[in-house]
């Protein structure tokens, strides 16, 4: 068993390697314990997943890969003080802006302006326990009902490792493009809501340069379309955001299509098919729905099986389906459909339903469980750009 040795800005274990092996954090409910695994075991995962000859006629399906890249931990960095401001600070002004804030009183865990009251971690009475803020220890703020900001971490501060496959971190837009045009894709389309259009641009940011097109609907708002539809010199606000575009890596065009509620959705298929019809070759398209249809099994399974027949037919068409984040702290006790419980069945629903169809599946769970976040749904920029290296990574194999 390894010695534990505590950080003392945040109650969380440093990770040691011993001997070639590999520490693996398993989080239980009051302490964590470390299992040693060697890295040189066959059957762990390795460079052999990044080739799987199995999916000759879909280049980009490797499940393997793609799972392996999404367990792992956060291991902390060295970030300058001048950084850390600058995140903390990033985080205030966002709640700020949405007017969240700490409990101001002894009460707590109730919804406040759509949000859960939390108490401050800068407080003594720090943790929220039985509806109370309490002078409770990290270690000790642990139950069900319990709510403790201390205990999470800033992604930033931090570099998302897998335990046994080595990752890329930081993915140039060189090294994207060399990937992209080795699968011979020749258009990329992001389809859901805001959590993965954040994901959409940071992946934009670092392949390119340049306005954002948005495109918008016909029925938009006049006056949002007269804002949005030029090509300005900023990408614009989030409500432009509806139907936007940029080409990257020299002629590979990428597309973002919001959608919120799955019910019917034949836009979203016709966008498909002109993309296909403008930009023959390989086509990548990722969705991530399920959020705002309160995580209905019936309705995300009926909207993704339309969609996996619209890609069957297009050909040359690989389909990957992020699942939706689990609820961070601040997530409101009234949202009843929301919680952690039923997030996490719908995931386990869609792991299954994407294994049977030969739908990549990248669920988050794991980056996300200890993170810090911005209001409950959304994490912050840190985790995002986590995400885009491991769809980077999963892209470039072992280019």
């Amino acid at each position: 068993m390894a010695q534990v040795t505590w950080s003392k800005s945040r109650d969380l274990p440093h990770i040691k390697t011993v001997n070639n092996g590999l520490y693996k954090i398993i989080r239980k409910t009051e302490h964590v314990i470390y299992e040693q695994a060697n890295l040189l075991n066959h059957n762990r995962p390795s460079t052999r997943l990044r080739n799987d000859e199995k999916n000759q006629h879909h280049p980009l399906l490797n499940q393997e890969l793609l799972s392996a890249l999404t367990q792992g931990y956060w291991k902390p960095k060295y970030v300058t003080e001048e950084e850390n401001d600058r995140v903390t600070s990033q985080l205030k002004r966002l709640r700020e802006r949405k007017k969240i804030e700490y409990s101001n009183n002894t009460i707590c865990g109730h919804a406040h302006r759509g949000y859960r009251s939390v108490c401050n971690p800068g407080d003594k009475n720090a943790c929220c326990k039985e509806s109370r803020c309490r002078d409770i220890s990290v270690e000790g703020c642990v139950c069900p009902t319990c709510f403790d900001e201390r205990s999470r971490i800033y992604p930033e501060f931090h570099e998302w490792t897998p335990y046994g496959i080595n990752i890329r971190r930081n993915v140039s837009r060189d090294v994207m493009c060399t990937g992209l045009r080795n699968l011979n894709v020749s258009s990329i389309i992001t389809i859901g809501d805001s959590l993965i259009r954040q994901i959409t641009v940071r992946f934009w940011r670092r392949v390119y340069k340049g306005p954002v097109i948005h495109l918008l609907h016909d029925y938009s708002p006049q006056e949002l379309i007269q804002k949005c539809q030029p090509n300005a010199t900023n990408w614009g606000s989030y409500k432009c955001w509806e139907r936007s575009f940029v080409n990257i890596c020299d002629g590979i065009k990428f597309f973002y299509h919001k959608i919120y509620g799955v019910t019917y959705q034949p836009k979203v298929f016709d966008d498909l098919r002109t993309l296909k019809k403008e930009h023959p070759g390989r086509m990548l398209v990722l969705t991530d729905v399920g959020l705002h249809d309160n995580f209905s099994i019936l309705n995300v399974s009926i909207y993704l099986k339309q969609l996996f027949e619209v890609v069957k037919s297009l050909g040359e068409t690989d389909l990957l389906y992020m699942a939706p984040y689990i609820p961070g702290l601040q997530k409101s006790p009234s949202y009843k459909k929301q919680t952690l419980k039923r997030t996490i069945k719908f995931i386990k629903f869609f792991r299954t339903f994407t294994q049977d169809r030969n739908i990549s599946f990248l669920d988050p769970t794991e980056l996300v469980k200890n993170l810090i976040s911005s209001d409950g749904t959304h994490y912050t920029r840190g985790l995002n750009e986590a995400m885009v290296d491991i769809i980077g990574n999963y892209i470039l194999k072992d280019i």
